[in-house]
């Protein structure tokens, strides 16, 4: 090894959703860089039912057929219970954990009114409330040694995707969730950052097969998740001097995202709603602000 390789010797990483796509490639690669990883999954389909304990071992026993130490969970993160112990296994296995990579997550692709109650709830549940109790989970044992790292999954669909207005929510809330922790965990030494990466996973194609054209599809092929798993190890390591903050990643290119607010207009006298709507149309018409922004899925 390059005495200016990133290594995690020694380290403990807990990656949730790790049994697939990304989440694999995140595991498989911490691990052969010395990492400790507890490889979580529900097991679950793409939509949240069926969930299996076998893809974890399975991830798991290619780390270990490599020569890396590696653990399976199947715990939801979904369940304050089921987040206690995922963390838990970290902590009887390894004594310690110094990495949480929250990447387990669920797409359900419908329309704003005939997503029903209960996937809305699932969705939210798995997505921001798994993040949220992984992270709370582990955070009294990363404030105890004063060293942290977690790396949080959202999404460029977070600005809004048609169609995917509860999945943008859940993603949106991991930004904002995200971006809070941060400034917590200043103090302790812990760094905070975000992850919102462009892969060809099951998840993507479960949606693309109902959603989009034959030619989106086939731009997302080259996307091998494998082009994202380098930016979270150096989210994830001590080199890592950011925080608070979110990198796009797709194939080769990495970019920054956040959230800004740009001025329009400043009032002299007390605004009133004629005086607004004047002002908010000529920055329209200098095309200052675009109305109804919509990114591409």
């Amino acid at each position: 090894m390059n005495p200016e390789d990133l290594l995690f010797d020694g380290q403990v990483a807990v990656v949730t959703g790790a049994a697939r796509g990304i989440g694999r490639e995140h595991a498989l690669l911490l691990a052969r860089r010395g990492a400790r990883v507890v490889v979580n999954d529900h097991g679950v389909d793409a939509d949240g039912m069926n969930a299996s304990s076998e893809p974890a071992e399975e991830v798991a026993h290619a780390i270990t057929e490599e020569g890396g130490v590696a653990i399976s969970n199947a715990d939801s993160v979904a369940s304050e219970q089921g987040a206690a112990r995922i963390i838990g296994t970290a902590i009887e296995a390894f004594g310690r954990i110094d990495i949480v990579i929250n990447n387990a997550g669920l797409v359900v692709q419908r329309s704003f009114l005939d997503a029903s109650s209960e996937e809305i709830a699932k969705l939210f549940n798995v997505n921001a409330l798994g993040t949220l109790l992984v992270s709370r989970a582990a955070w009294p044992h990363l404030v105890e040694s004063g060293y942290g790292r977690v790396v949080n999954t959202t999404s460029g669909a977070s600005f809004g995707v048609e169609g995917l207005c509860d999945y943008s929510a859940t993603k949106g809330a991991i930004l904002a969730f995200t971006n809070s922790l941060a400034l917590e965990g200043a103090p302790h030494g812990i760094r905070v950052n975000g992850l919102a990466p462009a892969a060809a996973t099951r998840m993507v194609f479960d949606v693309a097969a109902r959603y989009w054209p034959p030619e989106q599809i086939d731009l997302m092929k080259p996307l091998h998740p494998r082009f994202v798993a380098p930016v979270a190890a150096y989210l994830s390591h001590a080199r890592c001097s950011l925080s608070g903050k979110t990198l796009t990643v797709a194939a080769g290119a990495v970019g920054m995202m956040g959230l800004a607010s740009e001025p329009l207009f400043q009032s002299d006298t007390e605004p009133t709603p004629e005086s607004v709507a004047s002002a908010l149309e000529r920055a329209a018409a200098e095309a200052a602000f675009q109305d109804s922004p919509s990114l591409p899925s």
